[in-house]
């Protein structure tokens, strides 16, 4: 009988939390781990929910950016709507934004 071994590898990201508040870091932890299971899921359900809660997240830590506490808050809405529409245009364009060095 064939033997089952599971091969795990892991690569460590280092970010520097100085002068992020507890709630950010855990933001960027949760960001990561939804990345994580965005990309690797093979289920319908879980890819669609996963997808929506890393836009939420990036939704989330941009409310809650050092720029929208010291500026009142006043762009954030803004900032948003702008993120969206490059967003649409993306989606409208059906091609990937590729990110090699």
């Amino acid at each position: 009988m064939a033997s089952l071994r599971a091969t795990f590898s892991k690569s460590k990201i280092e970010l520097d939390i100085d002068g992020l508040s507890a709630h950010q870091v855990r933001l960027i932890k949760k960001l990561n781990h939804i990345v994580q299971l965005a990309i690797t899921t093979r289920y319908e359900d879980e890819f669609f929910e996963s997808s929506a809660e890393l836009i939420k997240t990036c939704a989330s830590i941009i409310k809650q950016s050092d720029f929208t506490k010291h500026s009142n808050g006043i762009y954030t809405d803004q900032a948003l709507e702008y993120a969206t529409d490059l967003l649409e245009d993306i989606i409208a364009e059906k091609k990937v934004v590729k990110y090699d060095n």
